[in-house]
């Protein structure tokens, strides 16, 4: 009878909770979450958006902090405070955003500038604010209706699984500004329709929303452009003297724009040799989110225009033999298409070019809208283009090609720093099998990467290739390798067979007519090496000789880099630093030593840090200082609490977030992960939040044991199966895969939506002190997991990030909140 009266003081007044407007509001929360990380990949790096969107989720602990405060004023009032609480979400979603770009921070600035973490950190409280109104409105009905806090949470997490969805549809049509006030149009109506459907008229809600739905008309219109950062190329490309934007395009893929500059023109060219007495023609630059840089070349009038692509370290292959058949990945502009179409082949007979693109906006560009200019380059007798991945093709075709291509990755100057939290499936070791597995015996995988010094990304490139033949049962790999570098890109090819005597020969006359460096071929002597663009010592050609040899582990554990292979389960291909070359890096730092640092893994440990503290200072401190303040009154349930809901959020994140990286690779490109991954996770774990309550009602005491129990299984059973999984659906149609990753999605999503619900069930009405509570500290711990997760994941893989969340969950069992917690003192202890 006490259970029943306490229930029914719960929902009296409101006959049900307005699940419409909440499941709105949720819709544009998840969708402004996910357009964060594309407004931030363009004005910074994919990678800032990532940790920015992270740190956002503090809103959502700050929000159960602030409900612990204001229990009685929000929960009492509740048709007046939840529709104010989203119209101030749709209010500072466009606001905090502006207020966030128009801070100057520049996050590769901050190695030697560590005073500039405050503006860091400001950017992100300034992110935090519109989750904190639309999280508080969530904790204030999840408070109100706490015994139907099931459907409560399950339409939170339906909206924003279909919130994630839409929001990737609309940056098809809607550049991302544009679609940054759509979704706060979407905020302004679900307070209207949180009005209407809790029967309420509140005038100062109805000014809000009128002041949201009149923002674009109030602000002026160069305040709403994207402000990049003066560090993207695309910046400093619009910086000089004659630069003319032409184009701009939209997609979840890319933002793409496209430059000409006629007073000071485009020369793009890698790897030109200094002996070349001709340089490129006329170009377009193509900048894709500002960075990513790749020219349209005007198609060339005689045989002399087109002499500069013979005069790179990528033109070898085509003196070692005449290719029938190329593959080409990350076509871009058509520079590669150009050689394989141009250089070493005087007859009329085309040659069979294969071009790859994944990003379709990029390839209409030069398909079409400069079709006239390249000269219909992608039309040309013996083309063709595909959109896809190289992997998704190649394993849909059982094509073998002479030469397959993969051009340098990252832009010119190195590619570390930043790029060390970028995931790159196309340099892993399984990503080189199935190169070599679609090569011609007599054919060639050819990998171009830009010289740094001290020597990285080259290095880590054949350790790569030697690993991939090895795994294929190749007992002396070097003999298939032969590696050549100029003063900016050193390029690497794999044949399908020993090289021969003929290659070493053609190899070194190559070499030496244009100026370029040996670095290793079989049987290669010492003094051939380091001779044109000439090094303090041959460093290149010693590491190739030990990493092609029986030294290469004894080698690669002891040089001051990382030059490991990436796999699939740790794909950071990038990632280069070693924590023991910390400090003489930093004793360096005088002489650039900084420079040497993975600046990327620097930051992303320094908003761990970050994280960590303000969901200290934000929300546990003043949690704990509101208890001191009480100490008359015993809290049973404290300990519990804190621990059940923090290893919840820390748990789900990872899970989540390593399955969308799992399913990437069956998937093969990050917009159809995102869509289908997160939007599947959050809405079926909707229907399992919805569930809850007749899973504990028919289970009782163990329900939550049995929901663990299903989590666990599901999750070891995936970490097993779907490595083969994603090589036996990799030819398949996309619709298909998709089909697929869904359906594998939702068992699992739909045990992961009932312990939250199930924990807040199991709190009495004594114990209602406790949901603020938990709120603020599942949001706590969400904040922490998402960076903690990319930490584990670069150090020790993907899978190892499921395991630790497997664990945690099994953890959960045992501090779960006793059910009925709150009516006995001393519970929860």
């Amino acid at each position: 009878m006490i259970a029943a009266a306490g229930e029914a003081r719960a929902v009296r007044g409101l006959a049900r909770p307005p699940y419409f407007s909440l499941a709105l509001a949720s819709s544009a929360a998840l969708a402004y979450e996910i357009l964060l990380t594309r407004l931030f990949a363009i004005i910074q790096w994919h990678h800032f958006a990532y940790l920015v969107i992270s740190l956002a989720l503090l809103g959502y602990g700050l929000s159960g902090t602030v409900l612990a405060f204001a229990r009685a004023r929000l929960i009492g009032r509740v048709e007046r405070s939840y529709p104010a609480c989203l119209a101030l979400f749709a209010l500072a979603m466009p606001l905090c955003y502006l207020l966030a770009q128009s801070v100057s921070v520049h996050p590769e600035a901050i190695l030697w500038r560590p005073l500039l973490m405050w503006k860091l950190s400001l950017v992100y409280l300034c992110l935090a604010v519109p989750f904190f109104f639309v999280a508080l409105a969530v904790a204030i009905l999840l408070a109100r209706y706490r015994v139907l806090a099931g459907s409560v949470y399950a339409a939170d997490l339906a909206g924003a699984g279909l919130g994630s969805i839409a929001v990737i549809l609309a940056l098809f049509w809607l550049l991302p500004e544009h679609v940054l006030w759509a979704l706060s149009s979407v905020g302004a109506i679900a307070a209207l329709t949180a009005l209407a459907e809790l029967q309420h008229r509140n005038f100062p809600t109805l000014l809000l929303i009128a002041l949201v739905l009149a923002l674009p008309l109030l602000i002026p219109a160069e305040h709403l452009r994207l402000k990049l950062s003066p560090y993207k190329a695309l910046s400093q490309t619009l910086a000089v003297s004659g630069a003319e934007l032409l184009q701009t395009r939209s997609s979840p893929q890319g933002l793409i724009s496209v430059v000409a500059n006629s007073v000071v023109p485009f020369r793009h060219a890698p790897g030109l040799s200094l002996n070349s007495r001709t340089g490129p023609p006329e170009q377009m630059g193509v900048f894709t989110d500002g960075e990513a840089f790749t020219p349209v070349n005007q198609w060339p009038d005689t045989r002399r225009d087109a002499a500069w692509l013979d005069a790179s370290t990528q033109a070898l292959p085509y003196h070692l033999l005449d290719p029938e058949s190329i593959l080409i990945t990350d076509a871009g502009g058509g520079t590669e298409v150009l050689r394989a179409l141009l250089v070493g082949r005087d007859t009329i007979q085309p040659r069979k070019v294969d071009a790859l693109e994944s990003n379709p906006q990029l390839a209409k560009l030069v398909l079409q809208d400069y079709a006239a200019f390249a000269g219909d380059l992608y039309a040309r007798p013996g083309v063709r283009i595909f959109n896809r991945e190289p992997r998704e093709f190649l394993a849909a075709h059982s094509t073998s090609y002479d030469l397959i291509t993969l051009p340098p990755p990252g832009g010119p100057g190195g590619t570390g720093g930043l790029s060390a939290l970028t995931e790159n499936y196309r340099f892993t070791r399984e990503a080189f099998s199935e190169y070599l597995d679609h090569i011609h015996e007599a054919g060639f995988l050819v990998v171009t990467s830009w010289v740094q010094l001290p020597p990285r990304d080259t290095l880590k490139v054949l350790a790569t290739a030697v690993a991939a033949l090895a795994e294929a049962g190749v007992g002396e790999p070097s003999a298939r390798l032969i590696l050549v570098r100029g003063w900016q890109t050193a390029t690497l090819l794999v044949k399908g067979s020993d090289i021969s005597a003929e290659d070493r020969r053609r190899t070194a006359e190559f070499c030496r007519q244009r100026g370029f460096d040996l670095v290793f071929y079989p049987g290669m002597q010492a003094e051939e090496a380091n001779r044109f663009n000439r090094l303090p010592r041959a460093a290149f050609h010693e590491a190739a000789v030990a990493l092609a040899g029986s030294a290469a582990s004894e080698f690669a554990a002891r040089y001051k880099f990382s030059i490991t292979p990436a796999t699939d389960d740790r794909p950071y291909f990038f990632q280069f630093f070693r924590w023991r070359s910390l400090g003489e890096f930093v004793s360096l730092r005088e002489r650039g030593g900084l420079g040497l640092l993975e600046s990327g893994l620097v930051i992303l440990l320094a908003t761990l840090l970050q994280a960590l503290v303000f969901a200290f200072l934000l929300v546990l401190l003043p949690l704990m200082i509101m208890e001191r303040a009480d100490r008359e009154k015993e809290l049973p349930w404290r300990g519990r609490v804190f621990a059940y809901f923090s290893l919840l959020g820390l748990a789900f994140m990872f899970i989540e977030i390593a399955f969308i990286q799992k399913f990437l690779q069956l998937l093969q490109h990050p917009v159809y992960s995102v869509t289908v991954v997160l939007g599947g996770f959050l809405v079926f774990a909707g229907i399992g939040s919805a569930m809850s309550a007749s899973v504990q009602s028919r289970f009782r005491r163990h329900a939550l044991h049995g929901v663990i129990a299903g989590i666990v299984l599901l999750g070891l059973i995936y970490l097993a199966v779907l490595p083969g999984l994603h090589m036996a659906l990799a030819g398949a149609a996309l619709p298909w895969r998709m089909a697929v990753a869904l359906g594998l999605v939702a068992p699992l999503a739909f045990l992961m939506g009932m312990p939250f619900p199930l924990g807040i069930m199991r709190l009495s009405e004594a114990a209602e002190r406790a949901v603020p509570w938990a709120w603020a500290i599942n949001g706590s711990a969400s904040v922490v997991s998402a960076v903690l997760a990319m930490v584990v994941a670069m150090h020790w893989g993907f899978s190892m990030v499921v395991l630790w969340a497997l664990a945690m969950y099994m953890l959960c069992v045992s501090v779960a909140p006793r059910p009925g917690l709150g009516v006995a003192v001393g519970g929860g202890r």
